[in-house]
This record gives structure tokens, C-alpha cells and sequence, in this order.
């Protein structure tokens, strides 16, 4: 066996030893515990946009998704949407306190909006809430905070944004398992490709709901 080193690298040296004895290896250990690790496997490398599509597409038409819906929907996704993926690195709740979030959207107008909304629809706002055990403030407060009232629903293509979260590594599963959904409420005939619109994440309607939140509890009501 050859003698320990010397100098700074006697530690290193006095703790194989012991890690080598402690399991039972041997002296004659050390050899193979100063040798190189192996390099680490080569990760494979991730697919094209365009391969991912195709993957993602078929995997559409085995969910029973028409191929005359996923056809039309993945025709109007040429390339992921860099907004997109910006906004979502960027959300306010990320980079922001909680006390510059409260002061940046509660607002003294959003207040006074959302007051004179809960004496406008009060009946009805009553109503879904003794139904759905919802209380009716905090119907007022989504509707509000979500899209100012109705106002702002976004202007966002709903499937090009969700195909590029979905792609996105950092929510893909997330993200594809609402594409699908979306997909699923455009092959039912609820909207069409041109009206399913939202925002960047692709959070659609008056509330801003995800699909897996529209499909299939959700339920329309009119002020009416």
C-alpha cells in the first residue's frame, strides 16, 4: 500500500480511510475511492417545437379530441410565445411583497367599484351564494381582482399561450394537461378558436378560470 500524502491533502486522505474501514472495504480501498467519478450521464437532448407538437398532437386524438378540432387548434401555434414565458417568470406574486401587492391592486376605484357591484347584483349574488355555498363577497372580490368587473378577460390566443406553457419545462405538466381541456371545450362547440381568448397563462372569462376549473363543474350565470 502506498504511504498517505502529505500536507493539505492529509484530510481528505485520513477521511477516506475511515469511511473505508467504517464499510468494511479495507486500506485497499483508497485507490478506488481517489479515482475520478464517472462523468455523469449525457442528458438526451429535449425535442423541437415542432416534434413536440406532433407528439402532443397525437396523444390529443388518443384522449378521443377530433382531429378536425386538433387540427385547426395546433394550426394557429407556429412557435412558443416569448411574452409568455416572460410574464410567467414575472407574475406579481413572485417578484413582488405582499404589501406592495395589496397597495398596487386594492385599490380606493377598485373598492368603490366593488361596493357599488355588490349593491347592483345583490339578489343574485345572495342567491348563487346560498346555492353553491359561495359567499357572495368573495364572488365580488374575484370578479373584481380578476378582471376588473368584466372589463379586462384578456386578449391572449388561449391555445397558443397554453402550448407554450405547456412546452415550458417549468409548469408543463400543469400547462398540457389544460390544453387539453381547452381543446376538449373547443371540440364540444363552446367557443370557437378566434373567441378563446384570455390571459397570458390562458385564464379565460369574467373570474379568469382555468379550464380544469370550467369542465366540467362550472356553471353560467346571467345578471338578467
Amino acid at each position: 500500500m502506498s504511504n498517505p500524502p502529505s500536507g493539505s491533502r492529509l484530510t481528505a486522505y485520513g477521511l477516506r480511510l475511515v469511511l473505508s474501514l467504517a464499510l468494511g472495504l479495507g486500506p485497499w480501498a483508497l485507490g478506488l475511492a481517489a479515482q475520478d467519478p464517472p462523468p455523469p450521464p449525457v442528458a438526451s437532448a429535449a425535442p423541437s417545437f415542432a416534434d413536440w407538437l406532433e407528439a402532443l398532437r397525437a396523444e390529443a386524438l388518443t384522449r378521443g379530441i377530433s382531429e378536425a378540432t386538433v387540427t385547426a387548434a395546433l394550426a394557429t401555434v407556429v412557435e412558443p410565445n416569448t411574452v409568455v414565458v416572460a410574464r410567467d417568470r414575472a407574475q406579481p406574486e413572485r417578484v413582488q411583497s405582499l404589501d406592495a401587492y395589496v397597495k398596487n391592486w386594492m385599490t380606493p376605484r377598485t373598492i368603490g367599484m366593488a361596493r357599488d357591484m355588490f349593491e347592483k347584483h345583490g339578489a343574485l349574488l345572495e342567491k348563487i351564494g346560498a346555492q353553491y355555498g359561495m359567499p357572495p363577497a368573495m364572488l365580488v372580490s374575484v370578479w373584481g381582482l380578476e378582471s376588473s368587473f368584466g372589463r379586462f378577460t384578456g386578449s391572449y390566443p388561449t391555445v397558443s399561450a397554453l402550448a407554450t406553457l405547456a412546452f415550458d419545462p417549468r409548469r408543463a405538466r400543469l400547462f398540457r394537461s389544460e390544453l387539453f381541456e381547452a381543446l376538449t371545450i373547443l371540440d364540444k362547440g363552446n367557443t370557437t378558436i378566434d373567441e378563446m381568448k384570455g390571459s397570458w397563462a390562458g385564464a379565460m372569462g369574467q373570474p379568469q378560470f382555468a379550464r380544469c376549473r370550467c369542465a366540467p363543474p362550472a356553471v353560467a350565470r346571467s345578471a338578467r
